[in-house]
C-alpha cells in the first residue's frame, strides 16, 4: 500500500488523520462493478473494481469544502458513444472525530489515465459550513452536491482527489458540455484550464504553471487559492449547497447585480421573461437580447439605434417596444421576423414604456408627462405633470404607478384622475421604486437618502440610508414582500419591511432564501432561478480577468511604480492602497478625505494624491507617511500633474473648472491659470514640458494647449473632450469624446482619423509596442486597434482609469464595482 502521508495534496488550514475504516464490502456489494466495457476511441478501459487484498494502489479523496461525514462519493467513467456510466459508490468517514472525518480511502478501485471521471458526493452531514477548522454545534444536513471532473492521469497522479468548490467552479463552468453521448474533451480541458486560471491567484503545484489538475490538487478547505473576488463567494457557495440549491450563482461578482424581478406575471424593466422559454433583456448599445432557456443560446435583435433607454414586451403579439436614448421615438420590433415594423414618434425622448396586458395601448414617461398611446388609431392622450422617471402599470391595468424627479403619484386610468401625488423631499433613482401588493406603501430608491418608505394614505416618509453609506440605486421585494432588495452602488443590503430596519450591516450576497438557482448565461450576465422565476442581470465579468484586489471598496484611479514594483489605486472611501506586485500584498494608507487621480514624482519615491475638497496628500512611497497642501478654495481637486523644471504641481479643479499651480519645494500656491474659457477636465504634459495640454468640456474648447513660457493658450478644431493624450513623438493628440476619439495632427492641425468606440473616453493611454490607443470608460476598458482601427472591448466592469505594465503586459483597471482588477493583455489576437 502506499504511504498516504506523503500524498502530493497542497495542504492549507488542517492536517488530516488519515487512518480511516470504511465498510467498503456493503457498499461494493450494493453498487456492483459497473460497467467493464472498454472505450472503442481510447481502446482502454473503464476502472474496474478490484479485491482489496491485491494489493492496489490506495486512494484518498477528501470529500467536499467543510467537511461532509457520511456522504456518498459516487465515481463515473466516460464512453464514448455510451456515456457516463457509474462505477462505483464509496462513503466518506463518519463525524466521530472531526479531524478524521469527510474522507475515503480505498484501494478497490482502479483509474485509466486516458479516461475522464465524474465524481460527486451527495447526501451526508456537513460539520463545518462556515469552514473555520472548528466542528459546528450541530451537523447540518448537505442538501446538494458537490462534484469534480478529472482525468484518470491526474488522479493517479495525486493518488486521489479533492472534491471541493474549486473543483464544483470548474464543474459548473463546463456542465453544459458534458450532456452529450460524444464529447469534445479537449475542448472542455481547454475550457477548464480557462476557470483554473480565472479562479485561482496563484499556483497550487509549484510548477509555475496554473492547471486543469490544480481543481483537483487543493485541500478542499483551503481558500487562499482562490483570486480576491473568489474567496467570500467560497463560503457562499458552501451555504447554498448544502442548502440544497445549485452552486452556479456562487461565483458572481457579488457587488454586479443590475436588476431582479419575481415572477412571470411583473412587469419587468430592461429584463422581461417573457414565457418560461426565453428572456429578453435590453443592451444600450447592442439591442435587444433573446436568450432560449432550452439551449442557452442568445441571439441579438438589433434596434437601429446603439442607445437603448428601456423597453417593453407585448407577449400577445410577440412585440418589442424599445425607447431611442437619444430621439424621440419608441421603435416597435417585431421578435418573430427580428425587423423593426414601426416607429412611434414621442415629441420628447419616453424614460420608461409601459405595455398592456393585452398589447393594445402604449404608456411612457417623458419630461412633459405621463402619455397614453392607442395602437390601433395611433393617437396620444397626454396627462400633463411634472417629469415622469418611471412608470409601473398595476396587475389590473387600471393604475399607473409614477415616480418623478422629487415625487410618486398614482393615476386611475378608469376614471382618468390623478390620486394622489406625494413630494417625498429627494431625488428619485429612474425605476426605482415599487408599491407593495396591498397598495398601502411605497419604497424608492432615493440616492444618498438610501431606502424611502412612504405611506401611500396621507403621504408620510421616513428614509433609511444603506448601511455603506453609498447612493442606492434600485429596490425591489421579495416574494412575499417582507424582504426588500436595497442595492446600492456597491452592492446589496437586505431591509425587514414589517420591522423597517436593516437585517444586514455587510452587503448581503443571496437576498432571497426561497429562489433555486438552476441556469447562468455568462455571455449576457442573466441569472434565472426556479420555481419564483427570479431573474438577475448582472454586468457580465471580463473574460481576460485574472486577478482582484480590493474586493469590496470602490477604486477610482490607479498608477504603476514600475521602480518599486508597487501598483498604487485609491479608493472613495479615503485610503490610498499600495499593491506589492512581488507578494500580493496591499498596504492602507488613510488619506485627509476623499481622492481622485494620483501622479508619480520622478524619483518614484513620492505620490500626489488629489483630494476632491482639501488639495493635495503627500504620500512617501516607502515610509508610507502622509503630509498635505490644504487649498481653502477646492472643491473638487482631480486631476495633479508635476512639472519638473520649476518642481511644480499643476492641478484642475473639476468644479470650478480651474487650474492652480503649487510649488513642491515649499507646498505653497504658486497661481492659478487663466483657463481661457475651457472647462478643464484632464491635464497633461508634452514629453519636453513646453505645453501643458487640456481636454475641455465645452464646444468652443475641446482641446487647448498652454505654452509655459508664456502662458498663452492655442485651442485646436475638436469638439468637446473628456481626454487626452499624446502620440510617443508628440506630433499627435488623442481626443477622447462622446462614442469616438479623434487622431489631431498637430502639423496639419487637422483630425486625420476619428475612431468609433462603444463609451466616452475618460482615460486615454497610447501602447506603442502594441500600436493600440487605449480607453476607460464607463463601460470599462477597451482598445483601438491603431493599425486597422478597429475597436475592442476588454471588459464591462465599471470604471474610467487604468495604469499598464509593459514588462508583464498587465493592465491594472480601477473599478467602481470591483476593486482593481487585473487583465492580462499578453494575446489580444492583433498584429503587433
Amino acid at each position: 500500500m502506499a504511504d498516504l502521508n506523503s500524498l502530493n495534496f497542497v495542504k492549507g488550514k488542517y492536517t488530516l488523520n488519515l487512518m480511516i475504516s470504511l465498510c467498503l464490502g456493503l457498499v461494493l456489494t450494493a453498487c456492483g462493478s459497473g460497467s467493464n466495457s472498454t472505450d472503442p476511441e481510447n481502446n482502454n478501459p473503464p476502472p474496474t473494481i478490484t479485491d482489496p487484498e491485491d494489493n492496489q494502489t490506495s486512494y484518498r479523496f477528501n470529500v467536499g469544502t467543510g467537511v461532509i461525514a457520511n456522504a456518498t462519493l459516487t465515481i463515473e467513467s466516460y464512453t464514448q458513444g455510451l456515456g457516463w456510466q457509474q462505477d462505483t459508490q464509496l462513503t466518506s468517514s463518519g463525524s466521530e472525530v472531526f479531524s478524521d472525518a469527510g474522507i475515503v480511502t480505498t484501494s478497490a478501485v482502479s483509474f485509466n489515465n486516458e479516461t475522464w471521471y465524474r465524481l460527486t458526493t451527495t447526501g451526508g452531514e456537513i460539520l463545518d459550513v462556515n469552514v473555520d477548522g472548528v466542528a459546528d454545534d450541530t451537523p447540518s444536513l448537505f442538501q446538494g452536491q458537490m462534484r469534480a471532473i478529472a482525468k484518470g492521469e491526474w488522479i493517479n497522479a495525486l493518488q486521489g482527489a479533492n472534491i471541493s468548490v474549486y473543483s464544483e467552479a470548474g464543474y459548473t463552468y463546463v456542465a453544459a458540455s458534458l450532456a452529450s453521448d460524444t464529447l469534445d474533451w479537449s475542448t472542455i480541458e481547454n475550457s477548464l484550464e480557462t476557470m483554473a486560471n480565472q479562479l485561482l491567484q496563484n499556483d497550487p503545484s509549484d510548477d509555475a504553471t496554473i492547471a486543469t489538475s490544480d481543481l483537483i490538487t487543493i485541500e478542499s478547505d483551503d481558500f487562499s487559492y482562490l483570486n480576491f473576488v473568489n474567496q467570500k463567494n467560497a463560503l457562499n457557495m458552501v451555504s447554498i449547497m448544502t442548502d440544497g440549491l445549485s452552486s452556479i450563482l456562487a461565483w458572481l461578482p457579488y457587488n454586479e447585480y443590475q436588476e431582479l424581478s419575481t415572477d412571470s406575471s411583473s412587469s419587468y424593466k430592461h429584463i422581461t421573461l417573457s414565457d418560461r422559454s426565453k428572456i429578453y433583456t435590453l443592451s444600450l448599445r447592442r439591442g435587444i437580447i433573446e436568450v432560449d432557456l432550452a439551449t442557452g443560446t442568445s441571439t441579438t435583435i438589433t434596434t437601429g439605434t446603439n442607445t437603448n433607454q428601456t423597453f417593453a414586451l407585448d407577449e400577445t403579439n410577440l412585440l418589442a417596444y424599445v425607447a431611442n436614448g437619444t430621439g424621440n421615438g419608441v421603435y416597435v420590433i417585431d421578435i418573430a421576423t427580428r425587423t423593426q415594423i414601426e416607429t412611434i414618434m414621442t415629441d420628447v425622448r419616453a424614460f420608461d414604456l409601459e405595455i398592456s396586458s393585452d398589447g393594445s395601448t402604449l404608456y411612457y414617461g417623458n419630461s412633459d408627462g405621463l402619455h397614453i398611446y392607442d395602437i390601433a388609431t395611433q393617437q396620444t392622450t397626454t396627462i400633463a405633470m411634472e417629469r415622469v422617471s418611471a412608470i409601473k402599470l398595476s396587475e389590473d391595468g387600471t393604475t399607473v404607478y409614477i415616480s418623478g424627479n422629487e415625487y410618486i403619484a398614482e393615476y386611475d386610468l378608469k376614471n382618468n384622475t390623478t390620486l394622489y401625488s406625494y413630494d417625498i423631499g429627494s431625488s428619485v433613482n429612474s425605476n426605482g421604486f415599487f408599491i407593495n401588493n396591498s397598495g398601502t406603501h411605497a419604497y424608492v430608491a432615493t440616492y444618498s437618502d438610501g431606502l424611502t418608505v412612504v405611506n401611500l394614505s396621507d403621504g408620510s416618509y421616513q428614509s433609511y440610508p444603506a448601511p455603506d453609506d453609498e447612493d442606492v440605486y434600485n429596490v425591489l421585494p421579495s416574494p412575499d414582500q417582507n424582504i426588500v432588495a436595497v442595492i446600492s452602488e456597491l452592492g446589496f443590503h437586505s431591509f425587514n419591511a414589517n420591522t423597517l430596519e436593516y437585517v444586514d450591516t455587510e452587503h448581503s450576497d443571496f437576498v432571497f432564501d426561497s429562489s433555486y438557482y438552476t441556469t447562468y448565461y455568462p455571455e449576457d450576465g442573466i441569472y434565472i432561478t426556479g420555481d419564483n422565476l427570479w431573474v438577475i442581470g448582472g454586468f457580465s465579468g471580463p473574460d481576460l480577468l485574472t486577478s482582484s484586489t480590493e474586493y469590496i471598496a470602490a477604486v477610482n484611479n490607479v498608477t504603476l511604480n514600475t521602480a518599486k514594483q508597487q501598483v498604487a489605486f485609491t479608493r472613495y472611501d479615503g485610503y490610498l492602497g499600495l499593491l506589492d506586485q512581488t507578494t500580493g500584498e496591499v498596504a492602507y494608507i488613510e488619506l485627509s478625505d476623499r481622492p481622485n487621480q494620483i501622479t508619480l514624482s520622478d524619483d518614484n519615491e513620492t505620490y500626489y494624491v488629489a483630494i476632491a475638497g482639501v488639495g493635495v496628500d503627500i504620500v512617501n512611497a516607502s515610509t508610507h507617511e502622509v503630509e498635505s497642501i490644504t487649498y481653502a478654495d477646492a472643491t473638487n481637486f482631480a486631476y495633479p500633474v508635476i512639472h519638473k523644471a520649476s518642481n511644480t504641481l499643476y492641478i484642475t479643479d473639476v468644479s470650478t473648472y480651474d487650474i492652480h499651480v503649487f510649488s513642491l519645494t515649499d507646498n505653497s500656491y504658486v497661481k492659478t491659470l487663466d483657463r481661457a474659457g475651457c472647462q478643464t477636465d484632464m491635464i497633461i504634459f508634452d514629453e519636453a514640458q513646453e505645453y501643458l495640454y487640456a481636454a475641455c468640456g465645452n464646444a468652443n474648447s475641446g482641446v487647448r494647449r498652454l505654452k509655459l513660457s508664456d502662458d498663452t493658450w492655442e485651442t485646436f478644431a475638436v469638439g468637446v473632450s473628456t481626454s487626452v493624450t499624446l502620440s510617443a513623438d508628440g506630433t499627435k493628440f488623442y481626443a477622447g469624446r462622446y462614442q469616438e476619439v479623434d487622431e489631431f495632427d498637430l502639423a496639419t492641425q487637422q483630425i486625420t482619423r476619428t475612431f468609433t468606440t462603444d463609451h466616452t473616453a475618460y482615460g486615454l493611454a497610447i501602447w506603442e509596442e502594441k500600436n493600440i490607443l487605449i480607453t476607460g470608460g464607463n463601460d470599462g476598458p477597451s482598445f483601438v486597434d491603431l493599425n486597422t482601427g478597429a475597436f475592442y472591448e476588454l471588459s464591462n466592469e465599471f470604471g474610467n482609469q487604468f495604469a499598464i505594465d509593459k514588462i508583464t503586459n498587465i493592465l491594472y483597471f480601477a473599478s467602481g464595482n470591483s476593486g482593481l482588477l487585473e487583465m492580462d493583455l499578453s494575446d489580444l489576437g492583433i498584429e503587433e
